[in-house]
């Protein structure tokens, strides 16, 4: 499950580890949310590694509009290359999603306490980011609808892995035209793949993202790799990789994009 992260890297750091492909102006970011625009990496028409951004929630080729988008944000590992929505984005459309860090909520007694996951101290010396492995499809919809369907607010749920534990549904002030558009625009979008969760995230919850690592990376985004092959990389991350902390509630809020989203939780009365 992977239902917010943040990308504060800068492009001249993502430049290096990814040699020879020039980043976009990026800018830090503290809660990326659904149907907002994340960083990718994946291959162009011509097989080269581009980077740029696609919206957070799959919108199948095949849509006629944008609806399916809010519930598309995670693709099971294990399905997703069967399921209508994937299948053909898991052949030829795969793609790396960029972050340093994402939440997960516990469940407690009085309500569910958001937590920080990020590479770990030692992890970081070497690659301060990570890279979840994505899916990616272009749709252009004879009805272009800006605001895709909010998520339901208690649980918010994904489709295919009904573990989306945010708890705010996401605000639009764009309304959907009343019209068909006269051109109608075409959209690239995204989803992140996840997988049982490894014995470190499995004390907050059973599901994570899948993290690749640089081999992983490469592998992942080959043109001709085959289903098994693709299979075999979709596994839970080393325990070793990551770290948590608590953080403050502020991050519920979708529309809430600042700095002390990251801060460690204030446990003082």
């Amino acid at each position: 499950m992977c239902g917010r992260f943040t990308l504060q890297t800068s492009a001249r750091t993502l430049a290096k580890w990814f040699e020879g492909v020039t980043f976009p102006s990026l800018f830090p970011r503290y809660n990326i949310a659904p149907t907002q625009d994340v960083l990718s990496v994946r291959l162009d028409e011509n097989g080269m590694i581009q980077a740029g951004f696609l919206r957070w929630g799959l919108i199948p080729s095949w849509s006629k509009d944008t609806r399916m988008a809010s519930t598309l944000i995670n693709a099971r590992s294990e399905t997703a290359s069967t399921k209508p929505a994937f299948r053909h984005a898991f052949k030829r459309q795969r793609c790396l999603i960029v972050a340093d860090g994402f939440y997960e909520w516990k469940n407690l007694e009085k309500g569910k306490q958001p937590y920080l996951i990020r590479p770990s101290r030692e992890f970081r010396e070497t690659c301060p980011f990570l890279c979840f492995a994505g899916l990616w499809d272009r749709c252009n919809p004879p009805l272009v609808q800006a605001a895709a369907k909010p998520l339901n607010p208690d649980p918010q749920m994904s489709l295919f892995d009904k573990d989306l534990d945010v708890s705010e549904p996401l605000d639009s002030s764009v309304k959907p035209p009343s019209q068909p558009s006269a051109q109608p625009q075409i959209i690239e979008s995204c989803s992140l793949l996840t997988t049982s969760a490894n014995a470190f995230m499995a004390t907050i919850h059973d599901r994570m993202p899948v993290i690749l690592d640089r081999e992983g990376q490469q592998a992942w985004l080959q043109a001709d790799s085959g289903i098994e092959a693709l299979q075999s990389l979709l596994l839970p991350a080393p325990v070793d990789l990551l770290e948590m902390y608590p953080v403050s509630p502020r991050v519920n809020k979708a529309s809430y994009d600042h700095i002390d989203c990251t801060d460690l939780l204030d446990s003082k009365p």
